[in-house]
């Protein structure tokens, strides 16, 4: 069981780097709501979970993943941890991915230890990029 958001934010990172996708499932709560940046829009109840191990099937145990610019709001029941985030790890098919991601988690407290119920993660988009990725629709006034 973890007693802060950072020792959270430890094993979380442990986690992920091991592919050990039923631990990292077992930080969510059931109810989370996750905006990825890659795949769909959103995830909730039982579409994340497969997310997770569709995204861990990928890689191999031993991953090297970073943070930085790490800052948590501690609000006792609640917490906000926002960061960023460098997942480094040797793929299935032996090359490496590497991916860094802008990281924001809200925490609940329970009696278990701190469960993610609100995950965010995005990257910047360069102009070149921009119309692939940003949906324009004409609002009415």
């Amino acid at each position: 069981m973890t007693t802060t958001p950072a020792q959270f934010l430890d094993a979380y990172l442990a986690a992920v780097d091991a592919a050990d996708a039923p631990t990292v499932q077992a930080l969510y709560a059931p109810d989370a709501r996750v905006f990825d940046a890659m795949g769909r829009w959103q995830f909730a109840g039982e579409a994340w979970p497969e997310h997770v191990d569709f995204w861990l099937s990928m890689v191999r145990p031993g991953g090297t993943s970073s943070v930085t610019d790490v800052e948590v709001v501690d609000g006792g029941d609640l917490a906000v941890v926002h960061a960023t985030i460098t997942y480094v790890s040797e793929l299935s098919d032996g090359g490496t991915g590497t991916c860094t991601l802008r990281f924001t988690q809200v925490l609940r407290a329970t009696g278990d230890g701190w469960r993610i119920v609100h995950e965010h993660s995005s990257f910047p988009v360069t102009m070149e990029e921009e119309p692939k990725v940003i949906r324009y629709e004409r609002v009415a006034s």
